[in-house]
């Protein structure tokens, strides 16, 4: 198994249409699912940060589909590593935003170049927004 995060910065086209993360969103659970990837996604007003997870090809597959989204544009790939064990086993697409909160907490995250540190605290953040009951 592997993990993959990015974070890149929405086309024009994207921030324009207000239902472009429900679309993902949709999308994404089933796909994801079926590939037994799991993972989270955050959406800010002008950028995405997703963590992907689960079997090299399946994760690997995806990250090719993300690479050809219209909806994204200057995709950073600030972690591909291999995992023992997922940080999101329940979601197979834990979603987060848009909200003013999530906005200024996410944003400043965003800025490259980026470091492991930025990450780790990227990824434990996208976590605690995941967690049950929450």
């Amino acid at each position: 198994m592997k993990t993959i995060v990015y974070v890149s910065r929405k086309t024009d086209a994207a921030r324009r249409d207000p239902d472009h993360v429900r679309h993902i969103n949709e999308l994404a659970i089933v796909r994801n699912a079926g590939l037994q990837v799991t993972g989270a996604l955050v959406a800010t007003a002008n950028k995405f940060a997703q963590v992907l997870e689960g079997p090299n090809a399946s994760v690997d597959m995806l990250m090719v589909s993300i690479l050809r989204d219209p909806r994204h544009t200057a995709i950073n790939l600030v972690r591909d590593a291999p995992i023992r064990s997922r940080t999101f086993p329940k979601w197979s697409l834990a979603y987060v935003g848009p909200s003013t909160y999530v906005q200024g907490l996410v944003e400043p995250m965003l800025v490259e170049p980026f470091t492991e540190a930025q990450t780790d605290k990227l990824i434990r953040l996208m976590h605690e927004f995941a967690r049950e009951g929450v």
